[in-house]
């Protein structure tokens, strides 16, 4: 599908930088390449060569030189969208790209959102997972979360899928085969046989769904509250974990008023570290408002890390945030284990025991072990490289679902002999929902939210 419009965008961030690029995509892309580049020497370049970085002038309507710039022009469907694409790249003023732009614009119109990433969806250049996991590098976090959304784009879970698929395919192929001998009997071996290999698909399906949480938490980053009464080491918590000093941290009890966010990486794990206001009875109003935000991010977040100053007796308080964070995924942090214990634990017997940890933010010890228990309880597993790609987004996950839900039916009713054609229609379910995840069916409606999410230039 090649579009007759041709669309521009500027591709490069906002704001002053070295260079600012800005991008054609469509059929009139070559005429405004002849139009308004020329050579060193006010040459036009005729029938430049595909791909080829050239260095000249980019000029204005009267023909006069407005900036030096570099031009390509990558002719469709060699090109990112599948259609002719050329590129000017210029210094990277804000007026010289806006005028660039402006000037471009007059033979095409400006893109939406994600409108080249889109296009080139449309055009076969990529699936959807790879469309979806563009956004997700421009938008990690972390090193491995780069890593596991390159992946994707590069095709792996597109790759991991079709084979899969291609295993389907077999199998129906099988089934047909059988339906159409079905005068003749048929040994029970083959029926085993079909049985083993619809599972081995499930076992491979099962173990991509498995990981997806950890794909969705690459993606989208952990939520963690800290919480406690004032003064417990809240903030110190934060600046500890962030290595910065990104509280404010005092002695005079509510000095933290609203939440306070940070991003920091835990072997590889983007985390969104909350230092919420400390729970306690308070007449001062806007301390109010930032109490009744940290109750809010305890019922929203993905995990809580309760401080408790063990130097210090269990209060009324103390026992008020137990209350709150009951039945709630929680790690408990014993703090100012370097001084002597005056806590009486007994507040703590509602917890398991391997969510709780002697800390010390004075001294550092049991930061390290923080660290790694709070990686395993948000990942569901040890730190390791993971062989298989993985799933990040809640429509792939569905799709995913609904597949093992299919072939859990196939099975079933190969197993139980109610039919071969019942089998078949359940295999052949499964496949168009991976089908789905991979975007050969799917709605505008989704493609609209996906692609909303993407800078105009993408």
């Amino acid at each position: 599908m090649i579009c007759q419009e041709t669309i521009t965008a500027v591709a490069t961030a906002p704001g002053e930088g070295a260079v600012g690029i800005v991008r054609v995509s469509g059929p009139a892309a070559p005429t405004l390449f002849q139009q308004f580049f020329r050579s060193r020497n006010l040459q036009p370049v005729q029938q430049p060569k595909p791909r080829h970085l050239y260095f000249g002038l980019f000029l204005d309507e009267g023909g006069h030189p407005l900036d030096q710039v570099l031009a390509v022009h990558m002719p469709g469907p060699h090109s990112f969208t599948g259609e002719d694409v050329v590129e000017f790249h210029c210094h990277g003023g804000s007026t010289i790209i806006s005028r660039i732009l402006e000037l471009c614009s007059t033979r095409c119109r400006l893109a939406q959102p994600g409108e080249f990433s889109r296009r080139a969806f449309l055009n076969g250049k990529l699936d959807l997972t790879q469309a979806e996991a563009i956004i997700d590098v421009i938008r990690s976090k972390t090193p491995e979360a780069a890593r596991i959304a390159s992946d994707v784009m590069q095709g792996r879970l597109r790759d991991t899928l079709q084979e899969l698929r291609g295993e389907l395919i077999a199998i129906q192929g099988n089934l047909e085969a059988t339906m159409e001998f079905s005068d003749e009997d048929i040994a029970p071996a083959s029926t085993t046989a079909l049985a083993q290999r619809l599972t081995g698909v499930r076992q491979q399906l099962e173990t991509l769904l498995a990981h997806s949480r950890t794909g969705m938490l690459m993606r989208d980053g952990a939520a963690v509250a800290i919480v406690g009464k004032p003064n417990v080491g809240k903030s110190s918590l934060l600046n500890a974990l962030s290595r910065s000093e990104r509280s404010i941290v005092t002695a005079i009890p509510g000095t933290t008023r609203d939440i306070v966010e940070q991003y920091i990486s835990v072997h590889g794990l983007p985390i969104r570290l909350l230092d919420t206001a400390g729970i306690r009875q308070s007449q001062d109003a806007v301390e109010q408002i930032g109490i009744e935000r940290t109750r809010s991010a305890i019922q929203q977040a993905d995990i809580i890390l309760w401080l408790l100053d063990t130097s210090r007796p269990a209060d009324e308080e103390d026992h008020e945030i137990a209350r709150l964070v009951q039945g709630k995924p929680c790690l408990v942090l014993l703090n100012k284990s370097d001084l002597p214990r005056a806590m009486d634990e007994s507040i703590l017997h509602a917890m398991d025991h391997d969510t709780i940890l002697t800390t010390s933010l004075q001294t550092g010890d049991g930061l390290e072990k923080l660290m790694d228990t709070l990686f395993r309880k948000l990942s569901g597993a040890h730190h390791e490289s993971h062989s298989n790609p993985l799933l990040s987004r809640a429509r792939q996950r569905e799709s995913m679902a609904n597949a093992l839900e299919s072939l859990g039916h196939a099975q079933d009713t190969l197993i139980r002999g109610l039919g071969y054609e019942l089998v078949s229609m359940d295999i052949q379910h499964a496949f168009s929902y991976l089908g789905e995840i991979l975007g050969e069916v799917v709605t505008d409606d989704i493609l609209d939210t996906i692609f909303s999410e993407f800078c105009i230039g993408k």
